[in-house]
Formats: C-alpha cells, sequence, structure tokens
C-alpha cells in the first residue's frame, strides 16, 4: 500500500542523512522506521532485520522494551514536585504572616517613638487611635 505524507523539508534533509548513512533510499529507510515504530520488540529478543538496530527509537529497544520503571520514576518526581510546591504555598504563607507581624510592629514602633518625642518636649501624652493603641497604654490611664 501506499501512503502520501507532507513532512517538512528541515526533516526531509534529516532523513535523506540518516538514510544515506545507512546505504539505503530515503523510501525503504521510512519503511524501516515505520515498521520499527509499530511492531513490539520481545524482551531479550534482537530485531530480525540487522538495520533495525540502527535506527534509533529509544522508547523501543531490545534493552528497554517496557518504559514501566521509566514512568514510576517520573510519577514519583511528579509526586515530589507537588509536594515541594505545597511547602513553597506554606512557606509563602508563614512569611506573609511574618511579615504582616513586623508591619504592625513597625506601627507601634512609630506611635513609641510619637510619645517619646511628646514627652521630651513636655507635651501632655495624647491617646493613640484604637488602631494602634499599644497594649501597655491601658496602664497609662
Amino acid at each position: 500500500m501506499k501512503f502520501s505524507v507532507s513532512i517538512p523539508d528541515d526533516i526531509i534533509a534529516l532523513i535523506d542523512t540518516r538514510a544515506s548513512t545507512e546505504g539505503v533510499t530515503r523510501t525503504e529507510w521510512i519503511r524501516q522506521v515505520v515498521t520499527l515504530a509499530c511492531t513490539p520488540v520481545e524482551a531479550g529478543r534482537a530485531p530480525e532485520n540487522p538495520q533495525d538496530s540502527t535506527l534509533q527509537n529509544p522508547q523501543r529497544t531490545p534493552e528497554n522494551p517496557d518504559n514501566s520503571q521509566q514512568i514510576r520514576d517520573l510519577e514519583a518526581d511528579v509526586r515530589r514536585l507537588e509536594e515541594l510546591a505545597e511547602e513553597k504555598d506554606r512557606r509563602i504563607a508563614d512569611l506573609k504572616g511574618i511579615s504582616d507581624r513586623l508591619l504592625d510592629q513597625g506601627e507601634r514602633y512609630q506611635v513609641l517613638l510619637q510619645q517619646q518625642t511628646r514627652i521630651s518636649a513636655g507635651s501632655p501624652l495624647s491617646e493613640p487611635s484604637a488602631t494602634v493603641r499599644p497594649p501597655w497604654w491601658r496602664f497609662w490611664k
């Protein structure tokens, strides 16, 4: 059966290079690649055609007929990345809490500086606003 397929020029150049390296025609090289890609290779069994072993197809080789270990490794990597993303989110939330506390302490520090300036100038202390009232303020009443 004959097929017609559109292939980009850069891929055709690559096909021609590999076909000439193996000493076969472009058509024969494409037939071999398609055959290799569509034919499962059993564990421990070499390809029937010796030229098939020169074709590069990392998914199906006699040395690696079953990619299950690679799939398990990749799944473990995905789980680890998900755990790292969750840890990153937790740390960001912790840092936001610390940042909020520091801002609150900075506001309280500003109130204390204002009160110290008033005391140093001999001015009477005024009650700070309820939003930035320091916890010790209740003792000044």
